[in-house]
């Protein structure tokens, strides 16, 4: 089974050959990638180079592209620590 045919199965609650695997890797791919959130968040170039980056490491199943997070937190004034993957709040002088 190739990943598109196992995550089919799993959805139609068939048995596939192997757990499929998605995952939700944004921030990883990006920081693998050498690619600050901000750049990630605002060039959708940015963000394909590294979710293709990100499965041809990893051979995932599927992938879930979603910068909804970055991108609300940006909004709201949170920064993103790298290697703590804590988003703290900035605050406002």
């Amino acid at each position: 089974m190739n990943g598109y045919e196992r995550i089919y199965a799993a959805l139609k609650g068939e048995k596939a050959d192997k757990i499929p695997v998605m995952l939700h890797n944004f921030m990883m791919a990006a920081r693998e990638h050498g690619v600050m959130m901000e750049q990630y968040r605002n060039n959708p170039k940015v963000i394909a180079e590294c979710i293709i980056a990100s499965i041809d490491k990893y051979k995932n199943d599927g992938i879930l592209v979603d910068i909804d997070t970055v991108t609300l937190a940006h909004l709201r004034k949170y920064r993103y620590y790298p290697g703590r993957y804590v988003i703290n709040r900035r605050r406002r002088n």
